[in-house]
Parts: C-alpha cells; structure tokens; sequence
C-alpha cells in the first residue's frame, strides 16, 4: 500500500517535490517461507514449516522532479 502527496514548487517549470509513504504487509499477517521446511525425517516436525517473513516494513521517502 502506498500514499503520495505532492508540492508544487512552480507552475511554469512542472517542478514539485512528492512525499511517499510505502507500507509493506500493511495488515501484519503471517507470512509462512516455504523454503524453510524440516526436512529431517526423524524429527518430530517433519514437513512443517519452521520460518516466515519479516513482518510489516514502512518507507518513507522525498522525490524532486525538475
């Protein structure tokens, strides 16, 4: 999910200055890796999945156009 705002600085070059706010995995779910599996056969946890993902990430940035 992302938000924009942007400011103008002139209207006569088309120049402003956006702020952004990018947010990732906005609703904090669990995200299962399924590249992280117990593979050894004689543990308890065999086939199950033992990792996720990061949890939720905000950016935040300034971008200039000119």
């Amino acid at each position: 999910m992302s938000l924009f705002k942007n400011f103008t600085f002139s209207e006569s070059r088309g120049s402003y200055l956006q702020l952004r706010g990018e947010f990732f995995n906005v609703w904090n779910h669990t995200q299962l890796d399924p590249t992280q599996v117990s593979t050894s056969t004689t543990a308890g946890n065999f086939g199950a999945i033992t990792g996720s993902h990061d949890p939720r990430a905000i950016q935040l940035a300034l971008k200039l156009y000119f």
